[in-house]
């Protein structure tokens, strides 16, 4: 069994309630899935990591990173994104990190959050 199993854990969709709660957690995971959805979690849960892997089920990504995005009044605001995913190697290359960050910034900004360059 999985941490994630073990804690209860499951992948969030973006945009939906349970979004908004997990960004109140602190650092998000997240992964942009080949068909191009964004879905994230809590780094941890209830002090166990979540893996990217866990996030898309164990299919391959177009990208994954964490993120740490404010939220307030209805609205997000992304403050860091990054493309550290220790399962996916995304910065394997410093051009392959880029082309993940880049992904992910994309994904993000489709949901309206967007990140300072």
């Amino acid at each position: 069994m999985s941490a994630a199993a073990e804690v209860g854990a499951s992948p969030i969709r973006a945009g939906t309630p349970q979004f908004a709660a997990a960004v109140q957690e602190g650092t998000i995971k997240w992964v942009v899935t080949e068909s191009g959805e964004l879905v994230v979690s809590p780094a941890s849960v209830q002090g166990r990591e979540i893996s990217h892997a866990f996030l898309s089920g164990g299919a391959p990504v177009r990208a994954a990173g964490q993120a740490e995005i404010a939220a307030g009044g209805g609205r997000y605001f992304g403050l860091n994104i990054t493309s550290h995913s220790g399962h996916f190697l995304n910065g394997a290359t410093a051009e392959a990190s880029a082309a993940s960050e880049q992904a992910g910034r994309d994904a993000f900004a489709r949901i309206g959050v967007t990140f300072p360059q």
